[in-house]
């Protein structure tokens, strides 16, 4: 089940404007430097004359303006007055930054054939300033860069991520390992990605890395459950999926970048009349700066999270006029157009949030409408003002069986401050017949960090939730954003008796028939000694033993090597309902969910037209690509 889609304009997609790489001063600089010239001429000239010559002073030409100016863009009648008639947004391009980095903890699978000389000296380099080869550096003093490329255990990998618009400094962002082409390390499974510098063509194999650099990466690495144990690395699908992982929340923006408003009439006056509309609306003088007459930066308040989008859609429908009365007015005038067929309702309710308060009312009219995409329309609108009967319609609306605006709803009631009242309403949900929106309920308390959640960090290596309630168990693992594994239900546990094996029976969990207890038992090859350890059959337990928790022996296996063990045991009818044993009436297989496999590149790739199907719907087109990005001349 997918969230729904609301109607929205189809608005022309924006222009792009660049600054050039020129301030204001750099504008004054070429002025000046132009009378300069004239002045030297008109002398020349001058005294050529004195002296009975012909010569003739030549007019300079007029310096070519930073920004072409444009109109108003053409919208309805009610969105004129509003920042988007004036101005488009910029700065919301893919912003891919790359470099080369190091695996390590393979299972014996990698290599460093292959390499080229230029990478192989900067992996070097790289490796012997972060203390390899070093008596200060424990564990790595008595080797070198080279010895450590060669071990099997060591793959050399590309690097990639797409630095989302808005985003601020230190967020973090999932990333993409890959192998190098024609290199032979067949597998990343279970290894970690060590530190590395990402910058924009930091992975060019003629010059390597950057002195610029944007974001960082390093951590586990995260590849297909399906195959990451005992795969077949002589079949090339396996193969391929294999050399291609992510890090989750394994990236670091180490410099912010903000968003950009090109104003279409380039004018000092109007671009500090945005600024100034920006930081009243916002509440706050640091949201917005003119960096000259045609551009305005303004940055993602810590109340929008990461949603820049949401923040953006927000920023380009608020008016000029912050009068309450106009807004008031405004919202009622709103109201009628939403009444039309197919009217606008994306744009409307952004315009009805930026109104405020004022606007209320109106947004409890549409909340009353018989039409479903209106009412959710109003409600979303109303609940990110502060109103408090929103909530409770979206809470209503999130209950009716088939409504098209389920999730959506539950969205917005995740992104709202955290109140008692607002996960009382979402509680319920958890027990939901559909399995998607008893998950989306139980990442929204998980979120708001409701009492009846329980959270653990297995050792520092991923989180483990656990959400109570009715319906059968089900296992919900991310692959996006922070590794983490959700039990939603009743408990589940290992069926009895069991005998599992995986990763060419180096692993083996077991237990008797009616037994309390499993048996777990590795003897890979990174392990000294075998280890046998025991662990309570309920998942939860089993869980936290196979990532370390514990007393000695521990186990130890990576967030990616936990969520495969859990998708096999899945596959393989292994889990059940925890129950007392004589009610065998309710024993039954349990669902494992893992989240959709995610594109780095989706969260900036495209920007579509605005709606409520997903966190990367926006009302502005899509941004013409070959632009170089802004972020290089942001304000620090």
């Amino acid at each position: 089940m997918k969230k729904t889609a609301i109607h929205t304009l189809d608005l022309p997609r924006t222009s792009r404007g660049t600054s050039r790489g020129t301030s204001r001063g750099t504008s004054r600089g070429r002025l000046f430097g132009a009378a300069s010239i004239a002045i030297g001429l008109v002398t020349t000239a001058l005294i050529a004359a004195g002296c009975g010559g012909k010569s003739q002073v030549s007019k300079t030409p007029a310096p070519e303006p930073l920004y072409k100016q444009l109109p108003p863009r053409q919208v309805p009648d009610w969105l004129r007055g509003t920042i988007f008639e004036q101005a488009d947004l910029t700065n919301t391009d893919a912003y891919q930054v790359s470099g080369f980095g190091v695996v390590a903890n393979l299972a014996n699978t990698g290599s460093d054939a292959n390499i080229s000389n230029s990478v192989r000296q900067y992996i070097t380099n790289e490796m012997a300033k972060r203390g390899v080869g070093s008596a200060n550096q424990p564990g790595f003093e008595r080797i070198s860069p080279e010895q450590i490329l060669r071990d099997p255990r060591v793959s050399v990998v590309r690097v990639d991520a797409f630095i989302p618009p808005g985003a601020r400094e230190d967020q973090r962002m999932d990333i993409q390992v890959s192998t190098l082409p024609g290199s032979d390390t067949t597998s990343l499974a279970g290894g970690d990605l060590w530190f590395t510098d990402l910058s924009q063509r930091g992975a060019s194999t003629r010059s390597p890395g950057s002195i610029n650099v944007e974001a960082r990466a390093r951590g586990p690495i995260f590849t297909n459950p399906q195959y990451t144990f005992d795969a077949d690395l002589s079949n090339p699908e396996q193969r391929r999926s294999l050399t291609s992982a992510i890090v989750i929340g394994g990236g670091k923006v180490a410099r912010e970048r903000p968003l950009a408003l090109r104003v279409r009439a380039a004018e000092r006056r109007l671009s500090r009349l945005i600024e100034k509309r920006l930081d009243q609306a916002f509440r706050s003088d640091k949201t917005a700066g003119a960096h000259d007459e045609g551009l305005v930066f303004f940055r993602v308040p810590a109340s929008f999270g990461n949603d820049w989008e949401h923040f953006a859609n927000v920023a380009l429908h608020t008016y000029f006029n912050a009068d309450p009365a106009f807004a008031a007015a405004k919202a009622r005038e709103i109201v009628k157009v939403a009444q039309q067929p197919d009217a606008p309702l994306g744009n409307i309710s952004y315009a009805l949030e930026a109104l405020g308060l004022p606007a209320v009312p109106a947004m409890q009219d549409l909340m009353a409408s018989p039409n479903p995409e209106i009412a959710f329309a109003g409600a979303r609108a109303a609940a990110f003002v502060g109103d408090p009967t929103a909530p409770i319609a979206l809470a209503g609306i999130a209950r009716v069986k088939g409504h098209p605006f389920r999730l959506n709803a539950i969205d917005v009631l995740s992104r709202l401050p955290s109140t008692p009242e607002i996960t009382q309403l979402l509680r319920p949900l958890v027990n939901d017949p559909d399995a998607q929106i008893r998950i989306q309920a139980a990442r929204a308390l998980i979120e708001a960090k409701d009492p009846i959640t329980l959270t653990r960090d297995v050792n520092d290596r991923f989180f483990l939730d656990i959400i109570p309630g009715t319906q059968d168990p089900l296992v919900y693992a991310t692959r996006t954003g922070t590794m983490r594994i959700m039990l939603i239900g009743k408990p589940a546990r290992l069926i009895s008796p069991v005998i599992f094996t995986a990763q060419q029976s180096q692993l083996s969990i077991s237990g008797e028939q009616r037994a309390d207890l499993v048996t777990i038992f590795y003897r890979g090859n990174e392990v000294p000694v075998p280890i046998t350890a025991y662990s309570p059959s309920e998942l939860l337990y089993v869980i936290a033993k196979l990532g370390g928790e514990g007393d000695l022996p521990t186990l130890g296996f990576s967030y990616s090597h936990v969520v495969a063990l859990l998708s096999k045991l899945a596959d393989q009818k292994l889990l059940t309902i925890n129950q007392p044993q004589t009610d065998a009436s309710r024993s039954g297989p349990v669902s494992v969910v893992l989240q959709d496999a995610p594109s780095v590149r989706a969260a900036t790739d495209s920007v579509r037209p605005i709606g409520e199907s997903g966190p990367n719907e926006s009302l502005i087109g899509k941004a013409p690509v070959g632009q170089t990005p802004l972020s290089s001349a942001a304000p620090r």
